[in-house]
C-alpha cells in the first residue's frame, strides 16, 4: 500500500513539473496582475534593455529612431553539432558564435507590456550571504539591466525555483531580493529570428493618396490613389494617365504593400542605379515613408531583391514572390506600356 502511494506522489510531482514547465516556456504569458511593484515603468518609456543567460545568449535592445519600434541584437554562441563519426579533430571544435540585428515585432512589443511594470511575486529583502548562494545570486547566471526616464536599473538573476515557475532576482543597487514570474523573463531569452519584424512598411494604402516612382535612369513616374465608392481603400493609376495599364498599376503598388522581409542585411548594400529605386510615399503635402528598392540586375534569379524603409531601418532581403512582381511590372508602372 506504501509502495502504491509512493508511485502515485511521485506521478502527482511529475505531472506537476511538466505543467510548470510547459506554462513557463509556451507563448506570451499573461500580464501579471498581483505581486509587488518594483519598477513602475512602462513599455513605452523604455530606452534600452539589455538581457544575458551565461554566455551563451545575449539580447540587447534599444529604441529607434527612425520610426517608433524597437532594434534587437540577439547574440550568443551555437554548440557544435554532435558527430555519428568520430573524427580526429572533433575535440578542437569550438562553439559558433552568431549575431543578429533587426527590428522587433510587435509580438515582442506585447511582450514588453507583459514585463513592464516589473512586478515580483515576492519581495524576500536584503538576505544573508547562504541565502544569497541558495538563490544562485553569489553567482548569478545572468544580468538584466534597464534604462528609461534618463535612469539606469539592473538586477543580477540568480537560480530558477523548483519546477522553473519562478527565478530570483536581486536589484543590484539597494540589494533587495525578489521572486520573479520565469515565464515573464523568458520573454528575453530567445535565438534569432525569433521576434523579426517581417513586415517593410507599416502603413494601409488607404493612408496614402500620392506615390512617386523614382528609378533613374529606368524613369519616374506619379501615381495618384482614385477613392473608391464605398468603404474600399479605391484604386492607383498613373497621375498623367488614368486609363493606362490601370490594372497592373493598381496590383503592382499592392505587391509593394504587401512585402515581407526574410532577413536583416548585415552587409553594406550599394545598389547599382539600373536596379535601384526609392518610392516616396505621401498623404497630402506629408511626406509618410520612403521606400528604397534594389535587385541584382546581372542574376537570373530577380528574386535577391532588397528594400529598406523607414520602418525597417535597415536593408532587409524580400520575399521572392512580391520582388519578382515588383521587377517583373516595373517597366509598366513606368511608362504604361
Amino acid at each position: 500500500m506504501s509502495l502504491h502511494r509512493g508511485l502515485i506522489g511521485h506521478a502527482i510531482a511529475l505531472a506537476l513539473a511538466a505543467a510548470a514547465a510547459w506554462w513557463v516556456y509556451s507563448g506570451v504569458p499573461e500580464k501579471p496582475q498581483s505581486g509587488e511593484v518594483i519598477l513602475d515603468w512602462g513599455a513605452q518609456e523604455l530606452s534600452e534593455l539589455s538581457f544575458q543567460i551565461k554566455a551563451s545568449r545575449r539580447l540587447s535592445l534599444r529604441r529607434m529612431e527612425t520610426s517608433d519600434g524597437f532594434w534587437l541584437v540577439v547574440e550568443g554562441e551555437k554548440p557544435p553539432l554532435k558527430k555519428t563519426v568520430p573524427e580526429t579533430h572533433a575535440a578542437d571544435e569550438k562553439p559558433k558564435s552568431y549575431r543578429s540585428a533587426y527590428r522587433a515585432s510587435r509580438e515582442f512589443e506585447k511582450g514588453l507590456e507583459k514585463l513592464l511594470p516589473l512586478r515580483a511575486e515576492r519581495k524576500l529583502g536584503q538576505v544573508d550571504d547562504a541565502k544569497l548562494s541558495e538563490y544562485g545570486l553569489d553567482k548569478p547566471r545572468g544580468h538584466l539591466r534597464m534604462l528609461a526616464k534618463g535612469k539606469q536599473v539592473a538586477f543580477r538573476i540568480g537560480r530558477q525555483s523548483y519546477g522553473g515557475a519562478s527565478a530570483y532576482l536581486q536589484h543590484e543597487e539597494t540589494a533587495e531580493v525578489f521572486l520573479f514570474s520565469s515565464a515573464v523573463l523568458n520573454l528575453l531569452d530567445f535565438r534569432a529570428p525569433r521576434f523579426m519584424e517581417r513586415r517593410v512598411l507599416d502603413l494601409a494604402l488607404v493612408e496614402l493618396d500620392r506615390i512617386e516612382v523614382l528609378c533613374g535612369p529606368r524613369g519616374a513616374r506619379k501615381l495618384v490613389r482614385k477613392a473608391g465608392q464605398d468603404a474600399s481603400d479605391g484604386r492607383w493609376v498613373a497621375a498623367d494617365d488614368p486609363e493606362a495599364e490601370a490594372e497592373q498599376i493598381d496590383a503592382w503598388v499592392r505587391h509593394v504593400s504587401r512585402m515581407r522581409g526574410l532577413e536583416y542585411m548585415d552587409e553594406v548594400v550599394q545598389p547599382e542605379p539600373k536596379s535601384f529605386c526609392t518610392l516616396r510615399l505621401s498623404r497630402g503635402d506629408e511626406l509618410v515613408e520612403e521606400l528604397q528598392f534594389t535587385w541584382d540586375a546581372m542574376s537570373e534569379k530577380k528574386n535577391q531583391a532588397k528594400a529598406r524603409s523607414r520602418f525597417t531601418g535597415a536593408w532587409v532581403r524580400v520575399d521572392p514572390f512580391h520582388a519578382k512582381n515588383f521587377i517583373g511590372d516595373l517597366h509598366r508602372v513606368l511608362s504604361g506600356d
